[in-house]
C-alpha cells in the first residue's frame, strides 16, 4: 500500500474503469491499481498482459480506496501514466 501513497502523492492519477482501459489499450499506462471489487477484472488483466503493464490487486474494496485516494466517492480502479 505504501507504492500507492507514494504514487498518489508524487503522481496525476487517472481514475475510472473507461478512462483505465483507454490508456491501457493505448499503452501509456505505467501502473494500474484495482480495488477487490473491481468490475471486469478479466479485461483488465487480459489488456495490461498484452501491454507488459503491472497490475496491483488490492485487498481493499472499491470504498476503502476511495478513502484512502481522498475521494468523496469509490474507487473501483485508477492508474498512473508513464
Amino acid at each position: 500500500m505504501s507504492d500507492l501513497q507514494k504514487d498518489l502523492k508524487t503522481k496525476k492519477p487517472i481514475y475510472g474503469l473507461s478512462n483505465t482501459l483507454k490508456k491501457i489499450k493505448t499503452g501509456k499506462a505505467a501502473i494500474v491499481y484495482m480495488s477487490s471489487s473491481c468490475p471486469d477484472k478479466k479485461d483488465i488483466l487480459k489488456y495490461s498482459k498484452l501491454f507488459n503493464i503491472n497490475v496491483v490487486e488490492l485487498k481493499e474494496n472499491n470504498i476503502e480506496l476511495g478513502i484512502l485516494c481522498k475521494r468523496p466517492h469509490s474507487v473501483s480502479i485508477l492508474c498512473f501514466e508513464k
